[in-house]
């Protein structure tokens, strides 16, 4: 059984690359060639945002937030944008192959705690890949 500081620092890793990936989704609206394809990116932020706040607040409910954790201003972020050269396709190409990674870091995270926080976190991976499939075809 995972102590609560190891269920905080795990609960932090995943908020942490929830963080980054808001950033990789808003770069993804910002490419995006059609309006249908913006409003399913903005969709999905919003609903990486709306995970990202969940998990905060499991973790900031468990104690206190460990010191290695960023304020999401003093991320660096990846620039999506540059690697796929601006070509929008490839940003969302690039994007859902980064959510797909970030899917599989939560699973395997929520393998290190049990009870709520491993719920929590397998509910996010979940969503997380359900929603993306949207993205496939967006």
């Amino acid at each position: 059984m995972a102590t609560r500081e190891e269920v905080g620092a795990e609960l932090a890793t995943v908020f942490e690359e929830l963080v980054d990936l808001v950033n990789e989704v808003k770069q993804a609206a910002w490419t995006a060639s059609s309006a249908d394809r913006r409003r399913t990116i903005d969709e999905f932020r919003n609903f990486v945002v709306a995970q990202a706040a969940t998990v905060d607040e499991a973790e900031l409910r468990i104690g206190e937030r460990p010191a290695w954790v960023r304020n999401p201003t003093g991320h660096h972020w990846r620039n999506i944008t540059s690697d796929a050269h601006g070509d929008a396709d490839l940003v969302v190409t690039a994007l859902v192959r980064d959510i797909d990674a970030t899917v599989e870091d939560i699973r395997r995270h929520s393998l290190n705690v049990d009870g709520e926080a491993r719920q929590l976190l397998d509910e996010v991976a979940e969503g997380l890949a359900r929603r993306c499939e949207e993205l496939r075809g967006a």
